[in-house]
């Protein structure tokens, strides 16, 4: 939990990261910099956050803006998640 997630394609503005948290993390994180979305590709997982708690099933997103705390709960043995840090602000559209 303490482990931080492997960096995939980094530049000034985006970064993409794999994750395979397998346990609760042990404090909450503040991204003051970025906007986070986390895709869960594998297994589940369960995200408090100052906006309420949130579980991620296989192909579920959580947008979690700048400012935003948050920290995972709970992860099922086999999760693995895409984590994307943008400097841009982030605005999720579903059509």
């Amino acid at each position: 939990p303490e482990g931080s997630p492997l960096k995939i394609l980094v530049s000034d503005e985006v970064s993409i990261e794999v994750s395979k948290r397998r346990s609760p993390m042990t404090y909450w994180h503040r991204n003051m910099d970025y906007d986070e979305v986390i895709i869960c590709v594998k297994g589940n997982a369960t995200w408090e956050t100052d906006d309420g708690k949130y579980t991620l099933n296989e192909g579920d997103l959580l947008h979690i803006p700048r400012g935003i705390a948050h920290i995972l709960t709970s992860a099922s043995p086999d999760y693995i998640a895409i984590e994307i840090k943008s400097r841009a602000p982030l605005k999720l559209e579903l059509k």
